[in-house]
């Protein structure tokens, strides 16, 4: 069976291969989420308990779902922006699997806290979202804003892990609908049936359909979760924990 939304999620795979070829893999889209202060302040007993844990955990390697099967990747060696060797062969592009959204979200939780203290932010967003231009955005009125984007470009390996947790729960998100529109349709029972489940899932055809938009937040702890931001439901969905 044809999968509905399988030309948009063929483009986004080659956008995606361009922007990872290129260790740019941000995604280019925005989204919002509802319900969260707009600041949220790190303690300090949560500071030091997760730098100690980044430390305790960097240069480690983890077991990732890639283009070329499964890959013990040193997540630092992976981000940083310098080459990793002469040869010219491209990193194994990370796959939009719950796996590797968990190891990024956990691996980002033992370095955020610590990375924010080092650079003079005494409060984390409450979330971070990212604009057409790939560019990381924050709450309107959170008064680290520039210190925290300036933070990031001076240190391009943390954004570039931000940016790509992020990218992955948006594709993951198209990915997930898209299976729900297939087993609902293949469940259907009658025309009128199909009929619904194509009305309730017609985004997914459209020439211009709306992004499946993935959130970053951060709670009180320092602690970054991943979901999907309010969307054709209306509702936040599929808020993930590592």
């Amino acid at each position: 069976m044809l999968i509905p939304g399988l030309t948009r999620a063929g483009n986004v795979s080659g956008v995606y291969k361009s922007i990872a070829a290129t260790q740019n893999q941000a995604d280019n889209t925005a989204a919002r989420t509802t319900n969260l202060a707009d600041v949220i302040s790190i303690s300090s007993a949560a500071r030091e308990r997760l730098a100690a844990e980044a430390s305790a955990a960097s240069g480690a390697g983890v077991k990732m779902d890639t283009d070329k099967g499964e890959v013990a990747l040193n997540l630092e060696s992976y981000f940083s922006p310098k080459p990793q060797g002469g040869s010219g062969e491209l990193p194994p592009l990370m796959l939009p699997s719950q796996r590797n959204i968990d190891a990024l979200t956990q691996d980002i939780n033992q370095k955020f806290p610590a990375f924010l203290s080092a650079n003079g932010i005494p409060a984390a967003p409450s979330r971070i979202q990212y604009d057409s231009y790939g560019q990381p955005q924050f709450p309107a009125d959170y008064p680290y804003a520039s210190q925290l984007k300036q933070a990031l470009t001076d240190n391009p390996g943390i954004g570039r892990e931000l940016s790509t947790v992020y990218a992955l729960g948006e594709f993951k998100n198209l990915l997930d609908d898209s299976q729900a529109f297939q087993q609902e349709y293949a469940a259907a029972g009658s025309q009128g049936e199909l009929d619904k489940v194509i009305a309730k899932y017609s985004w997914l055809f459209s020439a211009n359909p709306p992004a499946i938009k993935s959130i970053l937040m951060i709670d009180a702890d320092g602690h970054l979760r991943t979901g999907e931001a309010a969307g054709h439901s209306g509702t936040v969905a599929r808020s993930k924990a590592a």
